[in-house]
């Protein structure tokens, strides 16, 4: 039981980890690209 509680954290820690990366490269894509002008 304990240890299905330490995995539910693991993969709430995992996915909203991923969710914070991916978010900050969508943000940060745009400036890395070719400036228009």
């Amino acid at each position: 039981m304990g240890m299905m509680l330490a995995w539910g954290f693991i993969g709430i820690f995992a996915g909203s980890t991923l969710l914070a990366v991916s978010h900050t490269q969508l943000k940060v894509w745009p400036d890395t690209g070719p400036e228009p002008g």
